[in-house]
């Protein structure tokens, strides 16, 4: 809102009452105007709005109409294509099938031919691969029998020495012990021989011990007996 300002000559004239009121009318009459203008620029920029509204629905409705009409013609179209290409895909499945049906026919009469072909070789390679192992299994047991029969040989010359080595083992150690027998024997002999001596050393001791003890018996009961008279004596 713009500053009014009274020109001196006018204040004067008017007086500062009077130049007041007057710039109280004039902001009066401007907020008015504004407000009329406003008022104005209002109701048009509702009208203009109100037509620029109804002119779009307008468009909107015609867009709509033609877009109602080319999605009618495309659908038609469209169903018109899905029948053609179904047509076509029909007629193209029964030339397909008859083809893969004519191919699995020749692949089947191909396979069984390999496969005969391939039963035949391989009953000829089995027969021959038969024959060749049964070579080789007799090949084989007759070698296996070979060094059985070798080895059965070794294991019988290795039993026999064994056996002879054991047998004089047996000899030496039973002469041995026979020896420590012998010796023992005579130890043992000897031994109780040292000990009948000293059996018959203790035997004598034990007699001249007993002899002494009984004549110191006998000699302590004659004390004792003769002790009264020597007593009456005195």
């Amino acid at each position: 809102m713009p500053i009014i300002t009274i020109p001196p000559v006018l204040r004067e004239k008017l007086g500062e009452d009077g130049a007041e009121a007057l710039v109280a009318l004039l902001s009066a009459i401007d907020r008015e105007a504004r407000g009329e203008v406003l008022l104005l620029a209002e109701e048009k920029f509702e009208r203009r709005v109100s037509e620029a509204g109804e002119r779009f629905e307008r468009r909107i409705a015609e867009m709509s109409e033609r877009f109602e009409s080319r999605l009618t013609e495309a659908r038609e179209r469209f169903a018109h294509q899905v029948v053609e290409m179904g047509e076509r895909s029909a007629h193209q499945l029964v030339e397909l099938h008859t083809r893969l049906e004519q191919r699995l026919s020749d692949l089947e009469g191909r396979v069984e031919r390999r496969l005969v072909e391939m039963s035949e070789r391989f009953e000829a390679r089995l027969g021959d691969t038969q024959e060749e192992m049964e070579r080789r299994l007799a090949e084989t047991e007759a070698r296996l029998n070979d060094r059985l029969s070798a080895e059965i040989a070794k294991l019988d010359g290795r039993i026999t020495a064994e056996a002879a080595r054991l047998d004089q083992r047996v000899t030496e150690e039973t002469g041995r012990l026979e020896q420590r027998i012998i010796d023992l024997d005579r130890r043992m002999t000897e031994k109780v021989a040292r000990l009948e001596v000293r059996l018959a050393e203790t035997k004598a001791d034990l007699l001249r011990w007993m002899f002494i003890f009984w004549v110191g018996q006998l000699g302590a009961i004659v004390g004792v007996l003769l002790a009264p008279f020597r007593f009456l004596r005195a």
